[in-house]
């Protein structure tokens, strides 16, 4: 892993028995902002997630909503991800390119994990405008296929 996408601090286990396939993330430790989170995504675990629940959408619009924001997921549903969980979930803006995103994360990752039955581990870093606001500007992604090919790439989140 470049150090890029290494955690900024100790990362949190999630707590066993939790769903999806988090394993473990970094929530800033003074205003609880997802700094960075880490995923496996294996062949069990494809098709298996849920969307942002209705609670988690409301929690996600009272942080540092912007007009045309909406909730979102970091690892979809179709890789196993959850949206009942904070540390899976925040605040998508309008310009971001989710047709890339859902190329190089999400498709990339269901069909080498789906052909080759091995997992595939993503590895994702938020970035801040400040110290205070828990709306990434830019999301960070490190996708290490069973293949051994990695993709890398930042999207802007305004």
């Amino acid at each position: 892993m470049s150090d890029e996408f290494e955690p900024p601090y100790e990362p949190t286990p999630v707590p066993p028995g939790s769903s999806g396939v988090t394993t473990r993330y970094c929530a800033s430790p003074t205003n609880g902002r997802l700094e960075w989170m880490q995923a496996v995504v294996t062949k069990a675990s494809l098709n298996t997630g849920t969307d942002v629940t209705d609670e988690m959408a409301d929690f996600l619009m009272k942080s540092d909503a912007n007009p045309g924001d909406s909730p979102g997921m970091v690892v979809h549903s179709s890789l196993g991800g959850t949206g009942e969980e904070p540390w899976n979930c925040l605040l998508i803006g309008s310009s971001f390119d989710d047709e890339t995103y859902a190329n190089e994360v999400e498709s990339t990752t269901y069909h080498a994990v789906s052909s080759s039955g091995q997992p595939a581990t993503l590895t994702f870093r938020f970035i801040f405008r400040n110290d205070t606001v828990t709306r990434p500007y830019k999301i960070a992604y490190q996708v290490e296929l069973p293949n051994g090919d990695v993709v890398e790439n930042d999207l802007v989140n305004v």
